[in-house]
């Protein structure tokens, strides 16, 4: 009985970029060899990121390798597929956080190379490496790695969007970075009520953005230095997010607040992360710590 019991379990690995949090899994553990279209991902995902029962999440980061076979398929060496749920169940194309933590679990765990790993996710591949970390950083007792992603163009809406929420007057400066944001400047980060009213509505089968969108309240401090609370798409507000730190530094540059000659440091509530703007691409570093692994009923 035991035995059975201990084979119903499956490992997992959580990571946190900044306090965004992810519970990193091996898709075959799921699948017991089923087609990977007949596993409900999205109901796991919901399960296992609750707080009070499951492993406690943002979001379930479910991983191909390329001897995994089925959606791993046409992977190359040193690579790996990784798709994403919120934590209420949804799919997004792409996660700046996630992507970074799936980073660290592939170099720690999987022995891939620490300088040209790639990363396939619904929004296409995405290439990673390390700056700082490995096994020194995981022998120290803060035990922080660094880790740099080229999360591709940043594709800005010519025009921007003006709505208005509790009698306030917005201009959204509408950012496509594999998933859709609106950057709001000259907003009071602080006004979390705010930020979750108008997130919310956003997310509620609007007009404006059908399939939803995440949200950034932005304030400028700085030549190069921007604050910004963010609403994310599937799981509300959070301590940190990649993707909107991405679309955040580029709509800035946009709009001629800061000077695509040097770094951009996006403040979020978790932390700073560095974005860079060369060759029509966007960098992104920062960092990722381990919290915990173990293994947990499927």
């Amino acid at each position: 009985m035991k035995n059975a019991q201990k084979s119903q379990r499956i490992p997992f690995f959580k990571y946190h970029g900044l306090g965004n949090d992810f519970a990193v899994l091996r898709t075959r553990d799921f699948s017991d060899g089923r087609p990977a279209e007949e596993v409900d991902f999205g109901a796991k995902a919901v399960m296992l990121c609750d707080r009070n029962r499951g492993i406690g999440a943002d979001g379930l980061l479910l991983l191909w390798l390329p001897e995994d076979g089925d959606d791993s398929a046409e992977l190359a060496p040193n690579s790996a597929r990784m798709i994403i749920y919120n934590r209420d169940g949804t799919r997004p194309e792409m996660c700046g956080n996630g992507v970074r933590c799936v980073a660290r679990y592939l170099i720690e765990h999987e022995g891939f190379s620490a300088h040209d790993l790639q990363i396939v996710s619904d929004a296409g591949p995405r290439a990673c490496r390390l700056l700082m970390g490995g096994a020194e950083a995981s022998a120290r007792e803060d035990d922080v790695w660094q880790i740099e992603v080229d999360m591709g163009a940043a594709s800005i809406a010519p025009q921007n969007i003006d709505l208005e929420e509790q009698g306030q007057a917005f201009s959204l400066v509408r950012v496509n970075m594999g998933n859709p944001h609106a950057v709001a400047f000259e907003r009071d980060v602080n006004d979390v009520e705010l930020l979750e009213c108008f997130g919310s509505r956003l997310n509620a089968a609007h007009p404006a953005f059908p399939t939803g969108v995440n949200l950034e309240f932005v304030e400028q401090v700085g030549p190069q230095r921007l604050r910004a609370s963010v609403f994310e798409r599937g799981v509300g507000r959070t301590l940190a997010c990649g993707t909107g730190a991405c679309a955040v530094a580029a709509a800035a540059v946009q709009t001629g607040r800061c000077d695509p000659a040097f770094p951009v440091e996006v403040e979020l509530p978790g932390g700073a992360l560095s974005i860079t703007l060369r060759d029509g691409r966007v960098w992104m570093a920062g960092p990722v710590e381990a919290v915990f692994d173990g293994r947990i009923k499927k």
